[in-house]
């Protein structure tokens, strides 16, 4: 069985109401759906964190390289 850490969420009152409801119809506690949630939730960041990592991969290796001395582009006015 996996380690559980005990806390304290607050939510307000109308929240807190909405969340049990939606436990119940689904035959859950309302820490079983709050675990789901954050689960999910966290799934979901994980793979945008990864999705936005790769492009930016991506990006780098798509770079253009410029046969410009540094010299010329300060002296049109251009900043590097």
């Amino acid at each position: 069985m996996q380690q559980t850490v005990a806390t304290n969420i607050r939510f307000p009152k109308d929240d807190y109401l909405a969340l049990r409801l939606l436990a119940l119809s689904e035959g859950k506690s309302t820490a079983a759906l709050i675990r789901e949630a954050a689960g999910t939730y966290r799934k979901l960041k994980t793979a945008s964190v990864r999705s936005q990592l790769s492009l930016a991969k991506q990006a780098g290796n798509m770079s253009v390289k410029i046969d410009i001395p540094v010299s010329e582009l300060i002296a049109s006015g251009r900043k590097i």
